[in-house]
């Protein structure tokens, strides 16, 4: 591949956010939802060379509950866009409820991000699939305060382990910043190449507490989207092969 193939490449990301809306993300989802405006505003400012940090991004802001306790409403979608006032729109449209008890649906939530089509090389892309792994980099980021279910529903109706869904994402060429309390379940998640976690407190020690403490700090939490807006930069100058 070209070093022109590789510039041309770069800053070209999809990014789903994927959010935790269950009843117990209400003392925090406003917070989450808020940075993650100002994080979008962050991806089209300049550099230090006069440059943008993310020249051609699509985003599509999801989010989960429990499929067991919130039926058809467990899962909420949202098609790609690259315009900030509708991925606005989609964030200020988030609500935390329902849920029942914990553990929620996460793995199912992200194992439908496998699911969606993806464009031809090239090709324009649909807004409820990705673009060809070869015309842009893919990114899941993920907010949860709560502990999830160990198995998912694959498309064939069978039960599947976070080591399916580690290969799945692997597929898929799928990379994945994870906010999640520090849990056995999420640090298996962690094995996945190209995942990157932040524990965000401890399942026994009160996580709701600690999301909530770590979004409400505005100006650390800023920090972390700014450096994350590199690290989605970084991903997206990477080649796909």
């Amino acid at each position: 591949m070209t070093q022109e193939s590789l510039d041309k490449k770069k800053g070209i990301p999809d990014i789903v956010f994927l959010l935790d809306a269950s009843g117990s993300m209400s003392e925090c989802i406003r917070a989450v939802t808020q940075n993650i405006s100002t994080l979008v505003d962050t991806l089209s400012a300049s550099d230090a060379n006069g440059g943008v940090l993310i020249k051609d991004w699509r985003i599509r802001v999801l989010a989960y509950r429990d499929k067991q306790a919130d039926g058809s409403y467990w899962f909420i979608d949202n098609p790609f866009t690259s315009d900030i006032a509708e991925v606005k729109a989609q964030l200020a449209a988030m609500e935390a409820k329902g849920g029942g008890d914990e553990p929620e649906s996460l793995l199912d939530a992200m194992y439908t991000l496998t699911q969606w089509p993806a464009a031809e090389k090239g090709a324009t892309p649909s807004p409820t699939g990705w673009r060809h792994r070869h015309d842009a980099a893919r990114v899941a980021v993920i907010f949860t305060d709560a502990s999830c279910q160990p198995t998912f529903k694959t498309a064939a109706g069978t039960d599947g382990s976070v080591d399916d869904l580690i290969q799945a994402y692997h597929a898929n060429k799928l990379k994945v910043v994870l906010y999640a309390p520090d849990a056995p379940l999420y640090a298996d998640l962690a094995a996945m190449n190209g995942l990157e976690w932040e524990p965000v407190g401890k399942l026994g020690e009160n996580p709701v507490q600690a999301l909530k403490d770590y979004t409400s700090n505005t100006d650390n939490f800023r920090k972390v989207m700014e450096a994350l807006a590199k690290t989605v930069s970084a991903s997206a100058a990477v080649p796909v092969l």
